[in-house]
C-alpha cells in the first residue's frame, strides 16, 4: 500500500473519509500519467448514484474532476451517459460512459470491491466513466483512448468474436 499503509489502514481512511465527505478517491497510478486513472467509492451508498472514473490524464487532473463532479451529485447532479462536461475553461472535455460490467471482475475497481466487502455491506456496482475526449481524435476514434465502455478485451478471444465452426456439408 501507499506509504507503508495497510491495506485495514487504507480501507478504514476510506470509511472516514466517506463518513466525513460523502465519497472518497482511490487513485490507481500505471508508472504513467497517460494510463493512471481514479474512481470514486461512496456514491452509489450515499447519493445513490454510479460511482465514477477518471482515466487518461494525470491524478491532479482526476482528483480535480473526480471531486467536483461528486460535490456536484452531493447537491442533485446527475451524470448520464452521452452527456458532455467542460473541465476549467473548456480546456478538458469529457462524455459520460457507462462502465462495461466487465471491468468489474479484474482489479480495475479493487479497492471499491475490497472496502464494501470489509463493511459487510453488499453494494450493487455501477461505474459511469468521465472519458476525457482526447482533440487528436474525431468521434469515431474516441474510443480507443482508454474508455470502457465495451468489453474487456482477454488473451483469450482478442477482442474478437468467437468463430463458430463451420458446418459440413455432405
Amino acid at each position: 500500500m501507499c506509504e507503508g499503509q495497510t491495506i485495514e489502514d487504507h480501507l478504514a481512511w476510506i470509511g472516514d473519509t466517506i463518513e466525513r465527505a460523502g465519497w472518497a478517491l482511490q487513485g490507481v497510478a500505471t508508472g504513467s500519467s497517460s494510463k493512471d486513472w481514479a474512481y470514486t467509492i461512496g456514491l452509489m451508498e450515499n447519493y445513490d448514484h454510479p460511482e465514477l472514473v477518471v482515466s487518461g490524464v494525470d491524478a491532479t487532473l482526476a482528483s480535480r474532476m473526480l471531486n467536483a463532479m461528486a460535490a456536484g451529485v452531493a447537491t442533485g447532479e446527475r451524470y448520464e451517459p452521452g452527456e458532455l462536461i467542460e473541465f476549467g475553461d473548456g480546456d478538458v472535455v469529457a462524455r459520460f460512459v457507462k462502465v462495461h460490467p466487465s471491468y468489474f471482475t479484474g482489479d480495475k475497481f479493487a479497492m471499491w470491491f475490497n472496502y464494501y466487502a470489509s463493511t459487510g455491506r453488499g453494494m450493487n456496482v455501477a461505474f459511469t466513466q468521465a472519458a476525457v475526449l482526447d482533440p487528436n481524435y474525431c468521434d469515431m476514434h474516441q474510443r480507443g483512448t482508454g474508455w470502457l465502455d465495451r468489453p474487456v478485451v482477454t488473451a483469450r478471444t482478442g477482442g474478437q468474436a468467437k468463430r463458430r465452426p463451420k458446418k459440413r456439408r455432405r
